[in-house]
C-alpha cells in the first residue's frame, strides 16, 4: 500500500519566493498547497490537516502570528515553520510561543529550509503515532475493564461490537485488531466456562434434592428435569400435552398447589408446588417441585380413619346395646305367646319371634365389624370376614335388587388388622352396591394366587368408572357421587390399608359395563 505524500501549506506575500518555495516542496515529493493571500491559507486551514504549515511572519491584512495561532488551535499536531526577515528574533521567538515548530531567518536557502521542513514533518508523524498509540491503549484498557466485568456471551458480543467500530475509526491498526479479538476470545472463554461451572452446581443441586424439579418455558417446553422428577413421574413428561404436564399448568393457574397420583406409580400421591419464573417484569416460564406425600398423607389418613372408626363403632355399639334389651323382651314374650296364645295368635306370634330374632343376629353380628377394638395385628382367615361383612350388606342388596356370585374358596390367611379390613371390604362392597341403583350382579371370589399371594375380586355390573376420573379415584375425597352424602375416603382407607398390608390393587372398569376391583395379599406361611 502507497503512503500518502505529506501535505503542506506555504503562505507568503512574495510571489517568487512563494513559487520557490513550493517547487522545492514539490521536488520532495510533498503534496503543496501555495497560498499568496493569507486569507485563502486561513479558508485552506479550516477544510485539511496539514503535515506542515510553512508560513512568512511579515504579510498584509492578517499576519503569520495569525496563522500560527490558528493553525495549533485547530490542528495541535500540525508542525509549523515561520519564515522571519526580522535579525532580532523578536517576532520568532513569539511565533515559537504561539505554537510554531522551527524558524528560518531569510534569505531562505533552499537546503535549510528542506531540512527544518522535513524534520518538522517527521515530528508531526511521530506526535500522530504516539496519540494513536495512546488512543489504542486507551481503548485496550477499557476493553480489559470492560471484558473482566462481563458476566454472558451477550455483553461480551455488544462490548466486542462496540470496540471494533472504534478501532475502524482509528484505522484498523493490525496489532490493536488481534490483542482485542484476543481479549474477547478469552472472555467469552471465561464466561463459557463459569456458566459450565454453575450448570453442573446447578445440576448437582437438583440431582441432590429430595423433591423432583421441572423447570418450563414460557411456551410450556421442558427447560430442566431433575432425575427425581423423571422417577415420579415416568414417561408422561413426553410432550406439552401429556396428562401430567396439563396437570402442573392447572395446578399452577389454580394458586401454586395441589397434588396428583403420580403416572409412573398411582400409589404414590405427589404434592406439587408452582410459581412463575421472570425476567424482570416478564413471564419467562414455571418451576414446579414435586414432593411424595404418600407416606404422610397415609399416616395422617389411618389417624383420621382410626378416630372416625373408633367414634362410629363407639355409637353403633351403644345403639346395639340399647336394642338387645328390647328384643330380648321381645324374643321371650312372643315365646310364651306362641305356647299359651290360641290360633291364630300363635301364628302372628311366631312371625314376631322370627323378625326379632332375625334382628338380634343382625346386631350380633354388626358389633365385632364396627367396633374398634385395641387389637394387634393377627392372621386373618379372609373368607370369614367377607361373609360376616356381607351378612351385614344382605338388606341393602336385596333393597337394590342385587344378585350375588360367591365364590370364596378356602386361602391362607393374610396379616393385618381385622378392623382395617373390614373397613376396607365394607368400602369396596358399598361402592359397587352404589353402582347399581336399579339392580344387577355382584361377584365375589377369593382363590390362593400360586405364589405365596391371595386373591379378593369384587366385580358389579354397574355404572363403570370414566376414564377421566380413573386416575384419582384413590385421592382423598375425590367422588364421582356429587351431591350424595360421599366423602370421598372410601377408596382413599382402601388404598391405604392395602399399602400397610402389603397388598397390591389393580382396577379394570368401563363405563356401562361394570368395575373390578383385585386386591393380591400376601400370605401368612405357617
Amino acid at each position: 500500500m502507497t503512503e500518502p505524500k505529506p501535505k503542506v501549506l506555504v503562505v507568503d506575500d512574495e510571489p517568487a519566493l512563494l513559487v520557490a518555495l513550493q517547487d522545492l516542496f514539490t521536488l520532495e515529493g510533498y503534496e503543496v498547497t501555495a497560498c499568496l493571500e493569507p486569507r485563502q491559507a486561513m479558508t485552506a486551514l479550516g477544510q485539511v490537516e496539514y503535515d506542515c504549515v510553512v508560513t512568512d511572519l511579515l504579510m498584509p491584512g492578517i499576519s503569520g502570528l495569525e496563522i500560527v495561532r490558528t493553525t495549533h488551535q485547530r490542528w495541535p499536531e500540525t508542525g509549523i515553520v515561520v519564515i522571519t526577515g526580522a535579525p532580532e528574533l523578536t517576532t520568532a521567538i513569539e511565533a515559537m510561543q504561539c505554537g510554531a515548530s522551527d524558524y528560518v531567518i531569510k534569505p531562505v536557502f533552499e537546503r535549510g529550509v528542506e531540512f527544518v521542513v522535513r524534520r518538522v514533518i517527521e515530528q508531526t508523524a511521530m506526535r500522530r503515532a504516539i496519540r494513536r498509540k495512546n488512543e489504542e491503549l486507551s481503548l485496550l484498557l477499557e476493553a480489559s475493564r470492560r471484558f473482566g466485568l462481563a458476566e454472558d456471551l451477550q455483553e461480551v458480543a455488544e462490548a466486542n461490537e462496540g470496540f471494533e467500530r472504534r478501532l475502524q475509526a482509528l484505522g484498523e491498526p493490525e496489532d490493536c485488531r488481534t490483542t482485542l479479538s484476543n481479549m474477547a476470545a478469552q472472555t467469552r472463554e471465561r464466561v463459557m466456562t463459569r456458566r459450565l461451572r454453575e450448570q453442573a452446581r446447578l445440576g448437582a443441586l437438583l440431582e441432590s434434592h429430595p423433591d423432583g424439579i421441572v423447570v418450563l418455558d414460557e411456551s410450556g417446553e421442558l427447560l430442566v428435569v431433575s432425575s427425581r422428577a423423571r422417577e415420579l413421574l415416568g414417561n408422561e413428561l413426553a410432550g406439552k400435552s401429556s396428562p401430567a404436564m396439563a396437570r402442573l399448568r392447572e395446578i399452577s393457574r389454580g394458586g401454586g398447589a395441589g397434588e396428583f397420583r403420580s403416572p409412573a406409580d398411582p400409589a404414590r400421591l405427589l404434592q406439587v408446588r408452582t410459581a412463575h419464573v421472570m425476567d424482570g417484569d416478564r413471564p419467562a416460564g414455571m418451576i414446579a417441585t414435586l414432593a411424595d406425600v404418600t407416606e404422610n398423607r397415609d399416616r395422617e389418613l389411618q389417624a383420621f380413619t382410626s378416630a372416625r372408626l373408633s367414634a362410629i363403632g363407639e355409637i353403633v355399639a351403644g345403639v346395639c346395646h340399647e336394642l338387645n334389651n328390647p328384643l330380648a323382651i321381645i324374643i321371650g314374650l312372643s315365646e310364651e305367646l306362641i305356647s299359651d296364645a290360641p290360633h291364630p295368635w300363635s301364628d302372628r306370634s311366631r312371625r314376631i319371634l322370627e323378625s326379632a330374632s332375625r334382628c338380634a343376629e343382625f346386631v350380633r353380628k354388626l358389633v365385632p365389624i364396627v367396633r374398634r377394638a385395641r387389637e394387634a395385628p393377627s392372621a386373618l382367615d379372609l373368607p370369614h370376614l367377607l361373609r360376616a361383612v356381607l351378612g351385614v350388606l344382605n338388606g341393602q342388596l336385596v333393597q337394590h335388587g342385587i344378585e350375588t356370585d360367591l365364590d370364596l374358596q378356602p386361602v391362607q390367611r393374610v396379616h393385618g388388622l381385622a378392623s382395617e379390613l373390614n373397613e376396607a371390604m365394607l368400602a369396596l362392597l358399598l361402592n359397587a352396591i352404589d353402582a347399581m341403583p336399579r339392580g344387577g350382579k355382584l361377584s365375589v371370589a377369593t382363590r390362593p394366587d400360586g405364589d405365596g399371594h391371595v386373591t379378593l375380586e369384587i366385580r358389579d355390573t354397574g355404572e363403570g368408572i370414566a376414564e377421566s376420573a380413573r386416575g384419582r379415584i384413590f385421592d382423598p375425597f375425590f367422588t364421582t357421587k356429587a351431591g350424595t352424602r360421599a366423602t370421598g375416603l372410601g377408596l382413599t382407607v382402601v388404598h391405604s390399608v392395602c399399602t400397610r398390608m402389603g397388598a397390591a390393587i389393580s382396577v379394570d372398569s368401563t363405563p356401562g359395563n361394570g368395575t373390578r376391583f383385585l386386591l393380591r395379599f400376601p400370605a401368612v406361611h405357617s
